[in-house]
C-alpha cells in the first residue's frame, strides 16, 4: 500500500511562511485519519485537501503499489 501527499503550495495562502499552511493541512490529514473510525480518507478514490482560502490544493490517495 502506498499513501501519497500531493500539496500545491503555490498561492497567496502560502506566503510568506509556507510552512504553516502545511502544518495546517497535514494537521488536518492526521486527525481526520486517526479521528475516523473508518478511515474514509485513506480509500481508492482520494481525500481533496483545501488551503485556509478554500482553495483546492490538493489531495491525499492510498495506492497498491
Amino acid at each position: 500500500m502506498k499513501l501519497t501527499i500531493t500539496i500545491n503550495c503555490d498561492n497567496d495562502a502560502f506566503v510568506p511562511l509556507p510552512g504553516i499552511e502545511v502544518s495546517r493541512i497535514l494537521r488536518y490529514v492526521v486527525d481526520e485519519v486517526l479521528g475516523t473510525s473508518e478511515a474514509s480518507m485513506l480509500d481508492a478514490n482520494g481525500t481533496l485537501l483545501y488551503d485556509q482560502n478554500g482553495n483546492r490544493v490538493g489531495q491525499v490517495k492510498v495506492s497498491s503499489h
